[in-house]
Formats: structure tokens, sequence, C-alpha cells
């Protein structure tokens, strides 16, 4: 086979993936997949490797699915039949919630399999929560399928289809994108076959056997290492370039901030730099700083501090013995220069700037009073007292405590803060649970027997 009919065969497989893609996004129920092309395709050799993508659908639904279809070809291995369709939406295993369902069909040439076909779309509907994405548990969200079969041996199977139909606000939507899904998925069986059979080749490995360069690029696994500071940042405006983006939203600090929170891991600097562009555009502000992404990288957990509702470590036990941590500064015994003592401590960006406006009122124990001008009162913010908190906690080889005078009056310490913060938080949730329509619907309908007194959000 020379290099003409290899790249005509290759086209195919291509052809044959978008169409199926298209097709998809025509007959489905969903707006989000027949609109903004929320949806992935793709075709799979015999041990599940991702060999071909359509030249439409997300990033994030392709990279998840090439994961699903690997997994579901390892559970299911040796126990497919023509007409079975597999199915899951377990977000270990595919695209991360329960909204997006992927669907796999393997394609048989009698009895023998040439290849799998899969596909992810996002659902409106999936029972739990709702549309949106408020859900502060997995569990919440809604429906979890796990790795079943949606078909067997070309037949509904009764039991899963009962379920999905039973947990579902809409199951006539919901089963005219699974259907959209499945059928489409059979007409690229059908395309696939007569490729194959056209060209003589036995399944889709040996096609890839045909083109070693492809065959190399789907067998082997890459792993990059860690980006420096500066890779960090070009590979931010990269992302940023491709997106359509005039200008760099981050400033130097928050480029600066990502690189630490993520070690520059190509992955979590996504992460990071995509939650913190949706924060900021929610906030409506014109610059990504350094404040906004220590705010992200502690709600995703990225500093080093347990996730919201994790369970609190274990004490330690009493033969363990605290090493105290060197110190960057002077001999703290006594602070007599606290612009010395400052200086000593090599302090860079925001901990900087707060450290640089405050004087040091008291000093006893774990516990520092720093004066404040009300000019500044915005750098003690928790997110920026935690920046001098961690410097001064390393100076000190210990735990400290930190209480600012703003304008004469001495705030509370962090601790407190935290804690005030977190009851003013449950407070919001419990009004907004309360002024929620359906809640209030179902107070009107069983006011004798629910009173909003007695309703509590699920912590």
């Amino acid at each position: 086979m020379d290099g003409v009919e290899l790249e005509i065969l290759w086209s195919n497989l291509i052809g044959i993936v978008t169409e199926r893609a298209k097709a998809l996004q025509r007959i489905a129920f969903s707006p989000v997949v027949r609109e903004a092309g929320d949806l992935a395709c793709a075709l799979f050799d015999r041990r599940g490797r991702m060999v071909a993508q359509a030249n439409t659908g997300t990033p994030g639904h392709i990279n998840s699915l090439a994961i699903a279809g690997a997994h579901l070809v390892r559970i299911f291995a040796n126990n497919l039949k023509p007409g079975d369709v597999v199915t899951t939406n377990d977000p270990w295993l595919s695209a991360g919630h329960f909204f997006d369902i992927t669907v796999l069909t393997p394609i048989f040439d009698g009895d023998r399999i040439l290849a799998y076909i899969g596909s992810t779309i996002h659902h409106t509907d999936i029972g739990g929560y709702g549309i949106g994405a408020g859900a502060r548990d997995v569990h919440e969200e809604g429906l979890w399928i796990p790795p079943l079969k949606l078909y067997n041996a070309g037949e509904p199977c009764p039991v899963l289809h009962a379920v999905i139909k039973s947990n579902v606000r809409t199951p006539d939507a919901v089963f005219g994108d699974l259907a959209a899904q499945v059928s489409s998925g059979r007409a690229a069986s059908e395309r696939l076959i007569g490729m194959c059979r056209r060209y003589g080749l036995p399944d889709i490995e040996q096609n890839l056997k045909l083109d070693a360069p492809l065959a190399q690029r789907v067998a082997l696994k890459y792993r990059l290492d860690h980006l420096n500071a500066d890779s960090t940042e070009a590979y931010i405006k990269h992302r940023l370039r491709l997106a359509g983006a005039a200008r760099m939203p981050f400033t130097p600090g928050a480029v600066e901030s990502v690189h630490r929170f993520s070690s520059g891991t190509p992955r979590v600097i996504n992460t990071l730099c995509d939650n913190a562009l949706f924060e900021g555009y929610v906030a409506r502000v014109p610059m990504i700083d350094e404040q906004m992404i220590e705010r992200v990288a502690r709600d995703l957990a990225l500093d080093g501090s347990p996730p919201a509702g994790a369970l609190a470590s274990p004490a330690p036990r009493s033969d363990h013995v605290a090493v105290p941590v060197a110190s960057t500064a002077a001999p703290i015994a006594e602070i007599a220069d606290w612009p010395t003592f400052v200086a000593g401590m090599k302090l860079s960006g925001i901990a900087l700037q707060l450290a640089a406006q405050t004087e040091l009122k008291a000093f006893a124990g774990n516990e520092l009073v720093l004066a404040v001008p009300e000019a500044s009162r915005h750098l003690t913010d928790k997110a920026y007292a935690d920046k001098l908190k961690a410097a001064l906690d390393e100076a000190f080889g210990r735990r400290m405590r930190l209480r600012f005078e703003v304008g004469g009056a001495a705030t509370a310490s962090l601790a407190v803060v935290e804690k005030r913060e977190r009851a003013e938080a449950q407070s919001k949730t419990e009004a907004a649970f309360r002024d929620d329509p359906f809640v209030q619907d179902l107070l009107a309908r069983f006011d004798a027997r629910i009173k909003p007194d007695s309703i509590k959000p699920v912590s």
C-alpha cells in the first residue's frame, strides 16, 4: 500500500467518525449538543486505544472519552456480543460529572470485533440537583450509572432503562439523546465494516501497522516534565493565543502564583487558570491578580489545606516531637526593629506589601499585633494575611497568630475571622435555599408538615 492509498484510508477513518459526530449533533434532543456542540466522538481499536476522533467537539470531552473508552473495553473484555452497547457516567472513569454520559458500541464483523465507536455528550438532565453546577456533593448531582450494558444483543436492558427513566425529570429527552448516541454509532459501524472489507483489513490495528509513525503515536504515552516559571508563563500565553485572547489577562504576580500552586504541572495550570478566568468574569474584574489565584487555589485545596467538608487529620501521637523549622530571619527572642525583621524574612509580593505598611504594636508568645493604616485596610484580607502568617510561621519555627489594628481598632484573630466567614456563608446558603422557588412551592403545598425554620441545607 503506497502513501496515497494510506492517506485515503486514514481520511476514511476521520470521515467515518466525523460523520457520526455530525449525525449525533443533528438528531440529539439536548440544545447544548445541537447548538453548542458539547460532544465528542471517537474510534477505538480492539485494545481500547483511541485511533481517530471527529473534527468537531470539545477538548474536555475528547480527552475524557479516550480514558472512558479504555476503561469500558477493559471492563467488558470477552463479555460482548453483536448488538451490545455499554455506557457509564462514572466521574472517576469518564468525564468528571454525571451529566456527561459515555456510550460505547463494539463493531462486529460476524463474531469478530473490528473496533469500537464511542461518544460522550452533555445531557441536560440527570436527576439530582438539576440544571447547573450547584451540587455540593457528587451524590447530590444526580444518577450515578456504573459501567453497564444499555443494550444486550440489540434489545434494551429493561432494568437500566427503568432506573434511568425513574430518576430523571425529562425521560423523553434523556432517552432521545441516548438513542441518538446509539443510532449514530450503528451507522458508523456499517461504514467501518464496509471500509475494512474494501481494503481487506481484519481490524483497525492492521491499519495502524501500515503506518509506523501513527502506530507509535497511539501506542506510546508521553510524560511531560514540570514546567519552570518562564515555561509556565509561555504555556499560559500559548493557551490564551489558541483561545483567541486579545490580551494577557493575568498579572505577573498571578502567573507566579499559578506556577507556585501548580508546581509547573500543565493539567493543574489549566485548572487554575480556567477557574480563575471564570471567577474573574463573574466578578467583572479587568485583570486576574495574585489574590484571585490564591482564592481559587484555596477552593481547589491546592494550597495544602483540606478541601471544604473534608475530615480533619487525626491529632499527632504524644510521642511525636515537633522539629523546629530553620529560621530565615534574625534572632527572634525580641523583635526590636520590625522593618529589619521583615527584611530578614525575604518576603515578596502581597506579603511584603502588607508587612511594609504595618507597625509592630505587641509581641507576646505566639501572637503578634500589627497596626495597619486605614488606607491599607484591604491588605488585611485573609488571603493576604495568610501569606504573611506563613512567612512568620517559618521564621519562628512554630504556628503564629496575627491580629491587626486598623485605624486604632484591633481585628479579631485569623481563626475568629475564619469562623465568622463560615457562619456568614452558612447564613447566606440557608437564605438562598429558602428563597429557592422549588422549596417555596414545597412549603406552600406542605405547609402543615414543613416549616421554614426546620429546613437546613445538606452540609
